[in-house]
């Protein structure tokens, strides 16, 4: 099984370069995992068009989608359980942060730092970041993660995606929403 973990594509509307990803590595994934910042809500739709797409809101998603979206989510893949979110707080607590809101989870996936993490953590959970589809704020480059369980672990495949910045331009975000409640905040 293969599962396509992706964050923060920060895109208003789907290009392009959007579809040409998802025609070579998303459409045959057996599940899709969004971590929010999708931001637009035609950005949305357009993951949509994958049979098994789960997603999570974002802080910079479009209100409508992140009053339809939940901030928290687990799902479970055989013997896994996946919990997900977009991620809060000092970024480098976010996964930490992310990891104790899923005590039960075996896998935790999360965002909104935009840097790429792949890690074991000492209770024997693995922690997963994909970085950001477009905007990466490390060395590596923009790109999306592949989950797999073809051995006794999970592992991971990175899948790097390059473009010229210049291509995509930011969609800004919209007022910050603060995790636990649910709620927009200025």
């Amino acid at each position: 099984m293969r599962i396509a973990v992706l964050s923060d594509t920060h895109l208003s509307e789907p290009d392009d370069q959007l579809l040409a990803l998802f025609r070579s590595h998303l459409e045959t994934a057996d599940l899709v995992l969004h971590l929010g910042d999708h931001v637009g809500w035609a950005v949305w739709e357009f993951f949509n068009a994958h049979p098994r797409f789960v997603a999570v809101a974002g802080n910079c998603d479009h209100p409508a989608l992140q009053a339809q979206l939940p901030r928290l989510r687990q799902v479970e893949v055989g013997a896994h359980r996946i919990g997900m979110a977009h991620g809060w707080g000092a970024r480098a607590q976010v996964g930490a942060t992310v990891a104790a809101q899923f005590p039960d989870a075996t896998i935790i996936v999360y965002g909104h730092t935009h840097k790429r993490h792949w890690q074991r953590l000492a209770d024997g959970r693995f922690l997963l970041n994909p970085g950001s589809l477009f905007w990466p704020r490390d060395e590596h480059p923009g790109g999306l993660a592949f989950l797999c369980f073809d051995g006794p672990e999970p592992s991971v495949q990175w899948v790097n995606v390059d473009q010229p910045l210049s291509a995509h331009c930011p969609a800004r975000c919209s007022p910050k929403m603060e995790q636990g409640s649910g709620q927009v905040v200025a």
